[in-house]
């Protein structure tokens, strides 16, 4: 018996000795949370009455719309380069999936090995409710939302309640709708990220003249828009003889920032208006500035603080539509980045050594200040928020460049570029614009619609996996998405990665014009 239990109790060390020194069981840590850069918003100044909700604010220059004016800034705003005026499109197609020549080689996925870690001494089982709580955290924090409330103005003034019963279409999509069934209040869906998205949509409702904006979204971000009385347009029409030739018009939210607009369309005429949406002379305060019977299709618009610096943008007109503008101004500064292109058989990108006047500021005269051998820094200059920085890059053939913010520019070679238009169906001298989308997440769902004036439907999408194959499917490895488009405008798209990460961006295309969106 005493034998037995020296050898049970052997057993039993030995056991426990192993459990302690070796096995596949990880110690339990709390997990550290990720504390993410919190901003401060202007303090001495109220946004614009579409922003008037709940905002976390970055680096911007708020604008106010129920703070009067003081006295106006006197100043000129130059025109710079002539802009080309855009058309719009509408249904998307699709071609069989195509294949990159063998050159691009696919480039395999290496997996790392997983660290097993041991069991100290003295280790005792917990429950980690850190890891718990953390967890719930993302998850609730995933399903994040943006809304949107409509506030009538007309002879009495701006309605104190909210309007109810109306309905948003979004211009990504013309077949989607939302209502806010009564409420007062539309939900849209958006990532819970801290950058902005460009969101683009019209509301309708009766009574009310069918009004389209663009708004500089992020979750958790109340929008309150203006929309204006049909009868009360018609008067202010009537009362300065404005015959209505396209039924278009712009209303600018100044705010308390903005001296002044700019727009670079043709209008029948200009007039002022108070808080209190009353008609006002220019001498006057006000804080807003509508544009009436104003010229279809894409313009440039620019806004001059009372500093005297100029931020610019291209809006669209729709015809019987009122477009409303609340700029959110971002400060100029200054961005470094590096310069590569991209080659159809080297398998790494290479270093792309330009000149100064090589990399230029859409519309401006700015170039580019080279610090390295391909390093550049370009200072940018004041911007709303809804319009990306614009760079056009290049020596004999030019390519545009779309970012918010960016350290390394990719531009594709000439001879990339013509392959991908034959591959696509579309040679460089038929007239395509080419928009590449480079996507910073896993896409799983994707919807674009090409606004034009003469819009025939003439474009497609297509899907670059990781390996370079092309098709007019999206996969898992889908890493660029391409838009091959004969109509002539402004895309928006609603781009979705999952998991409620949804972003929402905004483009342009002109005949033989090749873009690049960094999202």
């Amino acid at each position: 018996m005493i034998i037995r239990f020296i050898y049970l109790f052997i057993s039993l060390f030995l056991a426990n000795a192993y459990a302690l020194n070796g096995g596949d069981i990880v110690t339990l840590k709390p997990k550290s949370f990720d504390v993410k850069e919190t901003f401060e918003l202007h303090k001495r100044f109220v946004p614009p009455i579409a922003y008037q909700g709940h905002v976390e604010s970055d680096e911007i220059v708020m604008a106010s719309s129920g703070v009067q004016k003081g006295a106006k800034v006197s100043g000129n705003i130059k025109d710079g380069e002539d802009l080309v005026f855009f058309s719009y499109g509408d249904n998307k197609g699709k071609k069989e999936a195509l294949k990159k020549p063998s050159g691009l080689s696919k480039v395999p996925i290496v997996k790392a090995k997983p660290t097993v870690l041991g069991k100290p001494k003295n280790y005792k089982p917990v429950i980690d409710f850190s890891s718990f709580i953390q967890s719930a955290a993302r998850k609730k924090k995933s399903v994040s939302n943006f809304k949107v409330k409509l506030r009538e103005f007309g002879p009495k003034g701006i309605s104190k309640n909210n309007l109810t019963d109306f309905d948003l279409v979004p211009t990504y999509n013309l077949n989607e709708l939302f209502t806010d069934a009564g409420m007062g209040e539309i939900t849209i869906p958006i990532s819970s990220g801290d950058n902005f998205s460009t969101f683009r949509g019209s509301v309708a409702a009766q009574g009310i003249i069918r009004t389209n904006f663009e708004l500089s979204a992020r979750s958790d971000t109340t929008f309150d828009i203006p929309v204006i009385n049909g009868d009360y347009l018609f008067k202010i029409l009537e009362k300065n003889k404005v015959k209505e030739e396209t039924g278009a018009h712009i209303l600018v939210d100044l705010g308390d920032k903005i001296d002044t607009s700019t727009f670079m369309g043709s209008f029948k005429k200009k007039v002022f208006l108070n808080r209190n949406f009353k008609e006002v002379d220019p001498g006057d305060a006000f804080v807003y500035e509508l544009y009436l019977d104003v010229e279809l299709g894409n313009h440039l618009i620019k806004y001059m603080d009372f500093k005297g610096k100029v931020a610019q943008k291209i809006i669209h007109l729709v015809q019987d539509e009122l477009t409303y503008e609340a700029p959110l101004l971002l400060d100029a500064k200054a961005i470094s980045f590096s310069v590569y292109e991209e080659n159809l058989a080297a398998k790494t990108l290479q270093s792309l050594n330009l000149n100064n006047n090589d990399i230029r500021y859409f519309n401006r005269e700015i170039t580019a200040a080279k610090v390295g051998l391909n390093r550049y820094k370009i200072l940018t200059p004041l911007r709303d928020a809804s319009f990306k920085h614009y760079i056009e890059v290049g020596k004999e053939t030019s390519v545009f460049v779309g970012f918010n913010d960016i350290k390394k520019v990719v531009i594709p070679s000439i001879e990339y570029i013509d392959y991908l238009k034959e591959l696509f169906q579309n040679r460089a001298d038929n007239g395509a614009c080419v928009i590449q989308i480079n996507l910073n997440n896993p896409l799983v769902g994707f919807e674009a619609y090409m606004s034009s004036q003469r819009p025939s439907g003439s474009y497609d999408f297509y899907y670059m996996d990781k390996d370079g194959t092309v098709s007019a499917e999206i996969t898992g490895l889908t890493e660029k998405v391409f838009v091959i488009s004969h109509d002539y405008g402004i895309m928006n798209t609603k781009i979705d990665s999952g998991d409620g990460n949804i972003q929402y961006t905004q483009s342009f295309c002109t005949e033989g014009l090749y873009i690049i969106e960094n999202i």
